[in-house]
């Protein structure tokens, strides 16, 4: 069987055929595609407009889609959709809006998304997060395909496309696999867990491991040990994949050579992220489960540094962490890792929708993940 006599080629006529440095009408764009079906009767053929051309916000554009439909004769439509800050929230809706004009016309072409975001264009710097997201919707309103953009083809002559991505992208073109075809890479956790996004950055920048090979599992509702705590933070400090020289001789008295985790408490005394949790004698405590009152002060110390100190905060947000006078100790970490994004995202869906931070409550793996992925900038905030 001759395989080449049975692909059929697809083509963008004109991208953006509207820009205003060349507009093409719809009229001369129609003359293309007769030019072009005359040279490749079985081409797929499609025009793409500027970010507004199709779908302005949630609104269709119903001139344009009939004239890009009826009169050009697309096979498929591409739409560039406007690239607000709250894009990848809206893909869904705006792919639905879509489909539902093109059904009533009696024309349900694909809709194939070329251009949503990429990063640094039109202010947008999307994270993995945010492209996570809008593969998921453009999946879930029935969108025939959606094109992860990126400057990274733009130049190749003296480097790979993978060499011209930076690291979000990097992350970004490993997951996405995941997000569209449902597979997981731990059983635990699947693309519907609320958290699935942050622990896959992680997995995919080898910041973890898991909590079980066979079968491999995150364990996300347990709570994270001071011993995991470490390998979190001192991987957030030195990279993903670091790992630390194993210790010649004992720091902590409850840290004995050979454990596990021994090369993570030691580099995390080393490099100056923990004092341990007793004194006399000098102990870690690598089995107790961090609370969640503790882990703002490990991830903001991360995200600025050993020394970082926040100020006391002057305006209470949660019921149960007070401010002013006889505040307690967490007080100030509380709010001041809620300025940096790292609480209100990264806490179980069954206890959001109310006013507590619950600081004395142990800290799942799932919200460590959550936590460790915005600070390191791996995934933005839903």
């Amino acid at each position: 069987m001759d395989h080449a006599a049975t692909v059929r080629r697809f083509y963008d006529l004109i991208n953006e055929h509207d820009h205003a440095e060349g507009p093409y009408s719809h009229a001369e764009v129609a003359d293309l595609a007769a030019a072009a079906r005359q040279e490749d009767s079985q081409a797929i053929l499609t025009v793409s407009g500027g970010g507004g051309h199709l779908v302005n916000g949630e609104e269709v554009d119903q001139t344009n889609v009939r004239a890009e439909v009826l009169d050009v004769g697309v096979d498929l439509v591409a739409p560039h959709f406007n690239r607000t800050g709250d894009w990848f929230e809206r893909t869904d809706e705006r792919v639905t809006v879509l489909k539902q004009f093109l059904a009533s016309i009696g024309k349900a072409i694909p809709v194939y998304l070329q251009e949503e975001a990429r990063r640094g264009h039109s202010g947008l710097d999307p994270s993995q997060q945010e492209f996570f997201q809008a593969a998921r919707e453009a999946l879930q309103a029935g969108a025939a395909a959606w094109v992860f953009h990126t400057d990274a083809a733009f130049e190749l002559s003296g480097s790979t496309f993978f060499e011209n991505l930076d690291s979000v992208e990097r992350e970004t073109v490993d997951g996405l696999g995941a997000v569209i075809f449902g597979a997981t890479t731990f059983a635990d956790v699947p693309v519907s867990h609320w958290a699935y996004a942050y622990i896959e950055s992680l997995h995919a920048g080898q910041y973890i491991a898991g909590c079980s090979s066979t079968p491999r599992l995150y364990c996300p509702q347990a709570g994270m040990t001071r011993a995991e705590g470490a390998v979190f933070v001192v991987r957030g400090v030195h990279g993903g994949g670091f790992l630390p020289q194993e210790p010649t001789s004992e720091v902590f008295v409850d840290v004995a050579l050979g454990a596990w985790y021994a090369k993570w408490a030691d580099a995390l005394w080393r490099d100056g992220y923990t004092a341990g949790c007793g004194l006399e004698p000098l102990a870690f405590c690598p089995l107790h489960v961090h609370t969640r009152a503790e882990a703002t002060v490990f991830f903001l110390r991360m995200l600025r540094g050993k020394d970082y100190l926040p100020g006391a905060p002057t305006e209470q947000s949660y019921s149960d962490v007070p401010v002013g006078a006889g505040a307690p100790w967490y007080a100030k970490w509380v709010y001041a890792a809620r300025g940096e994004g790292l609480t209100l995202p990264c806490e179980d869906e069954a206890q959001r929708g109310d006013t507590l931070f619950r600081p004395m409550d142990p800290l799942t793996r799932a919200e460590g993940a959550c936590m460790m992925a915005i600070a390191k900038g791996l995934a933005g905030q839903p």
